[in-house]
């Protein structure tokens, strides 16, 4: 290889990459816009959901009301239920007319003065979101009242109803603020970065080769003094750029919609005390692990278009990319790198997302990183020695 020529492949593959609006949209326009969206747009949407579905009263068709008088003025005087008349509860309740049907039995009257046990029958949809809520609102609202009724049995015996209730439960979070900011990062955070370092070079590295081959221009490109493995490595370093540039353009769009609205992010932990940290050694493991799965996808990207014969079809086969990363995402999502088998630190991609797992929660260790390294670089040299390989093979490259 010859490094100036490498240098000069590099510079041109760069220079049609900034004349490509379609490339300059991927790479500089979404990563932009689409993290203070995800970030700030979706736990704000999450939250006005939830809290919509709090203030919302459940309506409720009764069967036989007439039946337990005192439980349906007990359930309205919650204000949390619109107790409905229904001739056809079971039908109003699947056409979405009513959240949930209560069904009081014939006996309920009678089994309460003998004090004998009864059945309330709950029905609901749980196709629909609103009507599971709306069940598991009733069932608590029932369950209430079933303990109002046998402190008024124990106290008409005499009893004290206090000791229906030995103790009281009080929970204490001990993880510390910044550890709780980081465990929510770590759920979501590698997975986005991922998409985009593995992403954000996709048109280039369509643009490199099926897009040559598309213009005619690779023939021309071909017949220039640098070896193939010069052109090869000048085009890749070019995609892994453009990759790299997406993905530190999303990573600052995340901090800065961190710095602007944290209580955006915070509202999806179950504590208010949360605050989120990147020091500088977790942004360092972050950009070290985005490098390499830069470095592995634009080496699959590459592979793909220069199989392509023209942009159309290397669209085609690069698009289904993204899904690479939806296995490894789910084997990491709920495990730390502490935790994790040593098969993952070893595989593609797994052993990248673990990488930012561990900078976010602790566990990253020496031996845990390097063997996470060496397997990326090692598969990075395959992804470019196979590359190498293809651009020597006339009937690969002009295979029509």
């Amino acid at each position: 290889m010859n490094w100036r020529h490498i240098k000069l492949v590099f510079r041109k593959e760069m220079l049609d990459t900034l004349r490509d609006k379609r490339t300059l949209l991927g790479l500089v326009i979404l990563p932009v816009l689409l993290m203070p969206i995800l970030i700030l747009g979706m736990p704000a949407l999450m939250q006005s959901r939830m809290d919509k579905a709090g203030e919302e009263l459940t309506v409720l068709a009764v069967v036989g009301a007439e039946r337990g008088p005192e439980l349906v003025s007990w359930l309205e005087a919650t204000g949390s239920f619109t107790i409905k008349d229904s001739e056809q509860a079971e039908q109003d309740l699947a056409d979405g007319h009513v959240d949930a049907v209560l069904i009081i039995p014939e006996n309920w009257h009678t089994a309460l003065q003998l004090e004998e046990t009864t059945v309330l029958q709950v029905q609901y949809d749980a196709a629909r979101e609103k009507s599971g809520l709306a069940a598991g609102k009733l069932q608590s609202a029932l369950d209430l009242f079933a303990t109002s009724i046998i402190k008024e049995r124990l106290a008409a015996r005499g009893f004290d109803t206090n000791f229906l209730t030995p103790f009281h439960r009080q929970l204490e979070n001990i993880a510390p603020e910044e550890k709780m900011g980081s465990t929510i990062l770590s759920f979501m955070l590698p997975m986005i970065i991922g998409i985009w370092a593995a992403l954000g070079g996709m048109y280039t590295a369509i643009d490199v080769a099926a897009g040559e081959k598309e213009r005619g221009t690779l023939e021309p490109l071909l017949a220039t003094p640098p070896k193939r493995s010069s052109l090869v490595m000048g085009k890749y370093l070019a995609v892994v750029v453009t990759s790299m540039f997406s993905a530190t353009l999303s990573l600052a769009s995340l901090i800065l919609s961190m710095a602007v609205a944290p209580q955006a992010l915070a509202s999806m932990g179950a504590s208010s005390d949360i605050v989120f940290v990147l020091p500088p050694a977790t942004l360092a493991a972050f950009l070290l692990a985005s490098l390499l799965l830069a470095g592995l996808f634009s080496a699959i990207s590459i592979v793909l278009s220069v199989f392509a014969r023209s942009f159309k079809e290397a669209q085609v086969y690069l698009s289904p990319l993204s899904f690479l990363l939806v296995i490894p995402a789910f084997l990491t999502q709920f495990i730390t790198p502490a935790e994790a088998p040593f098969v993952l630190h070893l595989l593609p991609i797994a052993n990248n997302l673990l990488m930012m797992k561990g900078a976010l929660l602790g566990g990253l260790t020496t031996p845990v990183l390097l063997v996470s390294v060496g397997s990326s670089l090692l598969y990075i040299a395959i992804g470019i020695v196979l590359t190498i390989q293809l651009f020597s093979k006339e009937q690969v490259l002009f295979r029509t």
